[in-house]
């Protein structure tokens, strides 16, 4: 009876693992890339397409009727010993298209 009960502590402890797992992949930080930003077209591209192609915001603020998102992601650089972070922050106008585009890549250290 104990051997039973391990193996179904073993599937428990299985089954919460790859859980956490999924949900820190679902969690993930988003992908920049070029060519999705040159996707993204000013008074033309919705917000729900920006959230298709990065996701859900890692955060977002009001700031006078204009909904602003914020996408962030940081890499390590083995050449230069650094982060690379990728910031993008995207204007959603009243209409419910894109307003404003800000792309920035820096290194870190």
């Amino acid at each position: 009876m104990f051997h039973r009960q391990k193996g179904r502590i073993a599937v428990l402890v299985g089954i919460i693992m790859v859980g956490l797992l999924a949900a820190n992949l679902a969690s993930a930080a988003p992908v920049i890339t070029g060519e999705a930003l040159d996707k993204i077209i000013i008074d033309r591209t919705t917000k729900a397409q920006v959230i298709s192609m990065f996701g859900p915001p890692q955060k977002t603020d009001i700031v006078v009727d204009e909904e602003v998102m914020y996408y962030q992601t940081m890499q390590p650089d083995p050449l230069t010993n650094s982060d690379l972070c990728n910031v993008l922050t995207v204007t959603i106008g009243k209409n419910g298209k894109v307003q404003n585009l800000l792309y920035k890549r820096y290194c870190q250290r």
